[in-house]
């Protein structure tokens, strides 16, 4: 049997770490329960640099509105993300209102037509989701209010 494993995936741009505390601390909870994890942040790492040097070229071409090198960054990033989402059995979705989500919700779509759960995490009302959202995390999903609460219903599935 495959073991199975959650990409993490959630806002990077506009964050101040670009997400990676809560992929690390989550990525540890999940690989104790022999859930392998799939990080996003991890695109640059096989170009020999880490998520703050990679990011900080893409916010160099949106300054300078070097459109061209932002698509050529992007179009890397987004087949990393498509490559990812296939290789996952379900997705883990860190969620704020307060940050732009664009290949959040790429990811989310693409997992929503490959059929596979995509959990979120969400400390407040998902009434607050937008409709379209909702329908891609509930299909095959649900919304968790914390990561404890993630990980238990994760620990207690047959």
């Amino acid at each position: 049997m495959k073991q199975e494993a959650a990409a993490l995936v959630g806002p990077i741009d506009g964050i101040a770490d670009y997400g990676t505390s809560w992929r690390k601390s989550l990525g540890a909870k999940l690989e104790k329960l022999g859930i392998k994890t799939i990080n996003p942040t991890d695109y640059f790492k096989p170009q020999g640099m880490d998520i703050h040097i990679g990011r900080q070229a893409l916010e160099e071409a949106r300054s300078s509105r070097n459109w061209s090198r932002l698509v050529e960054i992007m179009d890397g990033i987004w087949r990393f993300n498509e490559e990812i989402v296939t290789e996952a059995t379900f997705l883990v979705a860190s969620w704020s209102q307060r940050v732009s989500a664009g290949g959040t919700i790429r990811e989310m779509q693409k997992a929503f037509e490959q059929g596979k759960p995509v959990y979120v995490i969400y400390d407040k009302d998902p009434r607050l989701i937008n409709c379209h959202l909702l329908h891609l995390i509930y299909k095959n999903g649900r919304i968790f209010s914390s990561e404890k609460e993630l990980i238990d219903f994760l620990t207690k599935r047959p």
